[in-house]
């Protein structure tokens, strides 16, 4: 594993931590679930999957893929269950578009999950979406490999006071993923 991609683990496991109380040390090892598009939620428990954190979208669109659509029902069911937990929902792009079009097409996707959530009991006020277009690359390469892992909206537990923080923390993740 390369330092940035074992840096973005550790972050996003403090943040799981330090923000949503009832994630365990163990939940955190469990990180790398579901990194890459296309992953099956069959076989894996309500733990693992709500530790699938991203919902990957096809190249300029906004709907959500079926395979997504139970993961962000458990989160759902996990924020229901948890009316003070927030959740930020980070948009993001490949690098392909103008970068008014891309931050548009973020918080489009970011959009679309809130309103999965949203439809399933989430309560609006749980939610923040931010759109970082393709500031925030999980790959850095500009093949179709790469251009997949950037597409995505990325689901981040936070306090109502601590949203705007992750946010920015967030925001400064670079290319942390190497294939």
């Amino acid at each position: 594993m390369k330092l940035p991609h074992l840096l973005l683990v550790i972050f996003i496991g403090g943040l799981l931590t330090g923000c949503a109380s009832t994630k365990s040390t163990e939940s955190q090892n469990q990180q790398g679930l579901g990194i890459q598009p296309g992953f099956s939620t069959s076989g894996l428990s309500k733990k693992q999957i709500l530790e699938h954190q991203a919902v990957f979208f096809d190249f300029d669109k906004t709907e959500i893929k079926p395979e997504y659509l139970p993961n962000i029902e458990l989160h759902a069911a996990y924020l229901t269950e948890h009316s003070k937990q927030n959740v930020l929902l980070a948009g993001n792009t490949d690098v392909r578009g103008s970068r008014e079009y891309n931050i548009a097409l973020g918080e489009k996707r970011a959009q679309s999950v809130a309103d999965v959530l949203m439809a399933n009991g989430v309560l609006k006020k749980q939610i923040v979406t931010v759109s970082y277009g393709a500031e925030v690359p999980l790959a850095c390469a500009n093949d179709d490999d790469a251009y997949a892992l950037n597409r995505r909206v990325d689901i981040l537990y936070c306090q109502s006071s601590t949203c705007k923080q992750v946010a920015k923390h967030y925001g400064q993740i670079r290319c942390t993923y190497s294939q």
